[in-house]
């Protein structure tokens, strides 16, 4: 990667480099602001009339009242025609003395429901960010920038603005085997129903498949019974069923690969890794791995 295609990422990715914190968690502030004060319309919902999920293995202070119409007045432009907000997931929220530090996504409401699936659009909204996650530059900088850029630079820097000008992500959830999804839209009530990012190149009925294989904790591990009687055990071990699904995706030699976990923030995260394969009806996990970050 080039000097310039670096410096430009930084320039506009820096959201993406935030720090983990340390210390004791403060009270989360009532009435200052990431974002220009201004009225909420009268159409925008109360903050009341939207739910709030929590990551809470890190920073889950809960989110005042003030800072879920901050959120919500910066989300809803977004809100794609024919949908409304559905609910708020907090990474995390924490103060650093008087200045408000949040980092949340806002999921609008499904465009594909079945019983098995739903499949919507979501947005990040971080405290100082532009609605995406991405960091305000100024017009002078990028044009300074772009003076010694390549033309393979150029083109990152259009795909960067692309995703800054349209900021909403797909996302889809597959709900329990044996609670299909009714008429009712609640916010997920456990942490295994958070919805993942849309897989690519799979049929709706694979990943159903995929998320109910390892909804069934499979354990990769083979018992073997010596010849003296002990045993030895080997293996990757065991799927962790309660993480919610991250991602599904294909890798190169026709295996699948699924993350697991959450990331509150960058350096701040956990799950597991996990390779399988199709074997008849079913699947065989043929690799489990934990991840930190």
């Amino acid at each position: 990667m080039s000097l310039g295609r670096i410096t430009i990422l930084i320039a506009l990715v820096a959201a993406a480099l935030m720090l983990l914190w340390q210390g004791e968690r403060p009270t989360p502030p009532q009435k200052v602001s990431c974002a220009p004060a201004a009225s909420p319309p009268p159409q925008l919902p109360k903050p009341a009339d939207v739910p709030v999920v929590y990551d809470r293995r890190l920073f889950a202070d809960k989110l005042s009242d003030e800072l879920k119409e901050e959120i919500i007045r910066q989300a809803a432009p977004l809100t794609p025609k024919g949908q409304r907000i559905w609910y708020i997931h907090s990474d995390l929220n924490r103060a650093s003395g008087k200045k408000p530090d949040y980092r949340t996504t806002v999921y609008f409401t499904p465009h594909v429901a079945t019983p098995r699936l739903r499949k919507g659009q979501r947005v990040a909204i971080i405290c100082g960010a532009l609605p995406g996650g991405f960091r305000k530059v100024p017009e002078e900088k990028i044009k300074e920038l772009l003076k010694t850029a390549t033309d393979e630079d150029r083109q990152y820097y259009e795909q960067i603005k692309a995703r800054i000008d349209d900021p909403l992500f797909t996302w889809w959830q597959v709900s329990l085997k044996e609670q299909p999804f009714g008429q009712r839209l609640d916010a997920p009530g456990e942490d295994r129903l958070w919805p993942m990012s849309a897989p690519h190149g799979f049929a709706d009925e694979e990943v159903i498949e995929i998320v109910d294989f390892i909804r069934t904790a499979p354990d990769s591990s083979t018992i073997t019974t010596n010849a003296d009687g002990t045993f030895t055990v080997s293996g990757f071990g065991r799927v962790d069923a309660g993480l919610p699904i991250m991602s599904i995706y294909r890798e190169k030699d026709g295996s699948i690969g699924v993350t697991t976990g959450s990331v509150q923030a960058p350096l701040a995260g956990s799950g597991q890794m996990i390779r399988i394969k199709r074997e008849g009806d079913t699947y065989r996990v043929t690799e489990v791995s934990q991840w930190v970050s």
